[in-house]
């Protein structure tokens, strides 16, 4: 058989092998049913020790020159057979999971998936011609990718209540990212500075902000510096009831929590976007305004959803209700103020 209809034969066997383990990927489309046996814990990471193993022989059949053709035949085989299991595993422990952590197991299972794929069929494409130098590069990283993949799997949260508060975290990170650029905002040196005549080409509006645009960027410092207060008060709560007992029927009060922490988020986003010149005051308002409502819907849930002493949270609450009620206030002064001068006759 000739190099060609060797790679050839390898590619059909690859491909058919890869479209039945995407298949039953498939069966990811929704949380396992509650009538079958949760999955343990440890099964589904003895099936991502195997693929880690399995990753680790695939990478060394390839350190040398081309490999047997059986030996590959067999090593997808093997390889593709230990995916199915996993991926019955993975879903099988997902019985009862409310949808964040489903989504992180189903996030994090898929990358395995597709790392392992990209193991079995890269050296396949780069074993002839000039990529054969490339192949020898490459594979190491291909293989560290999928070590890396289950590394992650198995660093998973738990529990439902993990899931939500390491999700609570990421939207915690976030802010205050936004909230260090908006203190990193300055105002602009006079118009008159000789200094400032030359702008440099592609920064079309520049960063420095007015007077007004700089008194408009204390407001929403104070706005997002408060909603980081309430999302950690919010993210402490959750890890007090971690702590003190099982949490399966809050479970649908906690991933509604977290809907209003990631809009807050998505509105913080959109008012740190805002800060920058030209500034649009009435985008900045509308997102407070969404900022009030998504607050007093989590406030609404923790105090009529949960048990626990949560007083820490609301006087976090009412430091950001103070902060919109006063920015809403003169930002609207601040545009109408705008308005006045475009009215002016000169």
């Amino acid at each position: 058989m000739s190099r060609a209809a060797k790679r050839g034969h390898l590619n059909r066997l690859l491909n058919s092998q890869i479209q039945s383990v995407l298949e039953s990927f498939k069966i990811f489309d929704g949380p396992a049913s509650l009538i079958r046996e949760k999955v343990r814990r440890s099964a589904v990471m003895k099936a991502v020790d195997d693929i880690y193993k399995q990753a680790t022989i695939t990478g060394m059949l390839w350190s040398g020159g081309t490999p047997d053709v059986k030996l590959l035949e067999n090593n997808i085989t093997t390889y593709c057979t230990i995916l199915q299991g996993f991926i019955f595993l993975c879903h099988g422990s997902t019985v009862g999971a409310g949808p964040t952590l489903f989504f992180s197991v189903r996030a994090s299972a898929k990358q395995v998936i597709d790392r392992s794929i990209s193991l079995l069929k890269d050296p396949i494409l780069l074993s002839h011609g000039s990529k054969v130098d490339m192949k020898n590069i490459l594979i190491p990283h291909l293989s560290g990718s999928v070590w890396e993949a289950c590394g992650s799997l198995k660093k998973l949260p738990s529990s439902d209540t993990l899931a939500v508060g390491r999700a609570m975290i990421q939207v915690a990170i976030s802010m205050k990212d936004v909230l260090r650029e908006m203190k990193e905002l300055k105002l602009a040196t006079s118009e008159s500075d000789d200094s400032n005549i030359l702008v440099e080409e592609d920064d079309e509006f520049g960063s420095d902000l007015s007077h007004e645009e700089m008194k408009n960027a204390q407001l929403v410092i104070s706005v997002v510096s408060d909603s980081l207060s309430v999302i950690k008060e919010l993210i402490r709560f959750v890890t007090v009831m971690i702590k003190q007992r099982n949490h399966d029927d809050d479970v649908d009060t906690l991933e509604g929590l977290l809907k209003h922490c990631q809009k807050i988020g998505s509105q913080i986003d959109d008012l740190g976007a805002c800060v920058f010149p030209p500034q649009e005051a009435p985008l900045m308002k509308q997102a407070a305004i969404k900022l009030t409502e998504e607050l007093e819907g989590m406030k609404s849930l923790i105090v009529n959803g949960i048990s626990g002493s949560f007083k820490d949270f609301i006087i976090a609450s009412e430091g950001l209700k103070s902060s919109l009620t006063k920015f809403l206030s003169e930002i609207v002064s601040l545009d109408r103020l705008v308005n006045e001068m475009g009215n002016l006759d000169l």
